[in-house]
């Protein structure tokens, strides 16, 4: 190596290494006290090296009085070339010690943040490895090899800074995307184990996409093939402060990811495409004063609940200005009080927002109740009971404009705290529209006119101020239902209804398998499908499934050629069990979703083992 370059090369050492000190330190100060512990300590070493090096090797040169000629001679020393070797993949480890994704979810740095200190350590490391082959002297080259060392070294840094984002991004967020294509249509039975997909961590929910069930893990999504478990898509964010990700009840075309990159930066807010995993809308999130304040995501509109002593307000902001587009007041009359904390209850379906709120007059109450906070007044209102002047008023909005689409009182259950209201499921195969359901009464979603889909039920009277139990699914052109005749401790029956509430077909199942009907069961329109879970029937244990194994139920619901409606078909999948019978049950959440293609099995995130159970799909 002549001189000259050695000079050039190790000025910009020393400039890249200086400048790498500036970057770590004004970073780490800018975090404070969110600086993770295991990094002071290579921190220090980085430091001490950042000071030692460039002292050691201008007075090894200068005891030495070697001339710029002889370092060539002395580079090709092997004891010494192997020395500098030795320093310089020591100095890349200590680098890579430091490398953010080792304690950046954990240790209090955002994603950019823990980037940027490290591109300071990068600068530093990499300024200390030509320093360790080359000189710093001024002999070393001339002025003319400092000079073109520094503007090297400063371009060289500028490069860092540049790229420093770019990697962060690469390694923070795994996004691939699919294309696009017609969906299989959703089964109306399953005999079968069509596919089998391995999750890579805990699932902690699945919704129904527009080509398959789409997969939520802690930190993104992955959207599969409902016909062969194929991932289509991927979007994850692993190391960014995730402020809200979840599906849109009611859109199977879109889910949202919120999230923020920085400390003083502001949250942005994603849409994307269930089919493709393409991004659709992409804005920054509008700044909240509340922190407790309920926000529901579509996809044109946030919709944020405000509650306060007059009452609050719903308000919706267009996501691509992030400002706010309109608001509906939450009104509370005078002499009447409304039930305490987070007495709103509101539910996103689509484009329509259902409020429901529970309010009666203030005379029932004591000064004393109304001054007593949550819990003093949740009390008393257990002991006044349901007076006559109780109403429980819906609300349903346009989430588009903000327009009320319609109102109606009903009355509240016999315990006033307790709010009922929701949107029920539809049928997966019925073109009507979705029902809300207050107590026994049931609206059309989209109109507010009243609906008598669900069938009488004989036991009926046992269950006022509910909807019938073991409504499966409804919708404005009928619904489905699993009734247990109580009394004479007869069979359940599968019973699908018409817009009328008229009962169209009756299937009468065995009685010791009714309990799995009221979990996460999926209803197609020729089967009623069930995941087992605990507790075990005699039924369970004649078809021979051990305690812990994973199993399927699913009930036809018409005649087939090979088997009556209502006889038991157990789907297995080879003896694979979801938790040891000794140690209990613990928390597995055994369910099924119907989805384009397929019933898909899956096990949610309350599963407590090291392996993750797969995702089945079951097929016709």
């Amino acid at each position: 190596m002549s001189g000259r370059l050695a000079g050039v090369l190790g000025w910009a050492g020393v400039t890249i290494m200086a400048g790498g000190v500036v970057l770590a330190v004004v970073h780490l100060a800018g975090v404070g006290s969110e600086v993770p512990e295991d990094l002071a300590v290579p921190g220090v070493v980085l430091l001490a090296l950042a000071l030692g090096v460039p002292a050691a090797r201008i007075n090894i040169r200068r005891d030495q009085r070697l001339a710029p000629a002889d370092d060539e001679e002395k580079g090709s020393d092997t004891s010494g070339l192997v020395l500098r070797s030795v320093t310089a993949v020591v100095l890349m480890g200590l680098a890579w010690w430091t490398f953010p994704t080792r304690f950046v979810s954990g240790g209090g740095l955002y994603l950019t943040e823990a980037f940027q200190v490290w591109g300071g350590v990068a600068a530093i490391v990499s300024g200390l490895v030509l320093l360790v082959f080359a000189p710093v002297t001024a002999s070393s080259g001339g002025w003319k090899a400092l000079f073109v060392g520094l503007a090297a070294g400063a371009s060289a840094l500028i490069v860092v800074i540049a790229l420093t984002p770019v990697l962060a991004t690469r390694v923070g967020v795994e996004h691939r995307v699919a294309a696009a294509s017609e969906p299989a249509p959703i089964p109306t039975d399953v005999t079968r184990v069509g596919w089998t997909w391995e999750p890579e961590e805990s699932v902690h929910e699945m919704r129904r996409g527009l080509r398959g069930p789409v997969v939520q893990y802690g930190d993104g999504f992955v959207g599969l093939d409902g016909a062969t478990g194929q991932e289509l898509w991927t979007y994850r964010r692993s190391y960014s402060e995730i402020l809200g990700f979840g599906f849109v009840r009611g859109d199977e075309s879109h889910v949202y990811f919120m999230h923020r990159e920085g400390r003083a930066a502001p949250g942005t807010i994603l849409v994307l495409d269930t089919a493709t995993g393409e991004i659709v809308r992409e804005a920054t999130l509008p700044e909240h004063e509340d922190a407790d304040s309920r926000r529901h995501v579509n996809a044109d509109r946030m919709m944020e609940v405000k509650e306060d002593d007059g009452g609050g307000s719903v308000v919706g902001y267009d996501l691509d200005s992030a400002e706010p587009e309109w608001e509906y007041p939450l009104t509370q009359e005078t002499g009447r009080v409304c039930l305490p904390g987070e007495s709103v209850r509101t539910q996103l379906y689509g484009d329509r927002l259902l409020v429901s709120r529970t309010c009666l007059d203030e005379e029932h109450l004591d000064e004393g109740d109304l001054e007593s906070g949550d819990t003093g007044l949740m009390l008393a209102l257990d002991r006044v009971g349901r007076p006559e002047d109780a109403k429980r008023t819906l609300v349903v909005l346009d989430t588009t404009t903000g327009d009320e689409l319609w109102r109606a009182e009903v009355e509240p259950s016999r315990r006033l705290a307790w709010d009922d209201a929701g949107i029920v499921r539809p049928r997966s195969w019925s073109d009507g529209d979705p029902v809300v359901a207050a107590g026994e009464s049931l609206f059309g979603l989209n109109t507010g006119e009243p609906v008598d889909v669900v069938p009488d039920h004989p036991e009926q009277e046992y269950y006022p101020y509910e909807m019938a139990r073991g409504t499966l699914a409804a919708d404005t052109e009928g619904a489905v239902v699993a009734q247990e005749e109580t009394e004479t401790l007869g069979p359940w029956r599968l019973k699908r209804s018409d817009s009328d509430g008229e009962v169209v077909s009756s299937v009468e199942a065995e009685r010791g398998i009714g309990h799995y009907f009221e979990g996460p069961s999926a209803v197609l329109e020729g089967a009623l499908v069930s995941p087992l879970n605990p507790p075990r029937s005699s039924e369970v244990v004649e078809a021979g499934i051990e305690e812990g194994e994973r199993a399927v139920l699913a009930i036809p619901l018409e005649d087939t050629d090979t088997e009556r409606a209502g006889t038991p078909r157990w789907i297995r999948f080879d003896g694979e069990r979801l938790f040891d019978p000794d140690l209990g049950s613990g928390n597995v959440r055994h369910a099924v979703l119907a989805v384009p293609g397929a019933v898909v099995s899956y096990v949610d995130h309350g599963y407590r083992s090291d392996d993750f159970p797969p995702v089945h799909g079951l097929v016709p």
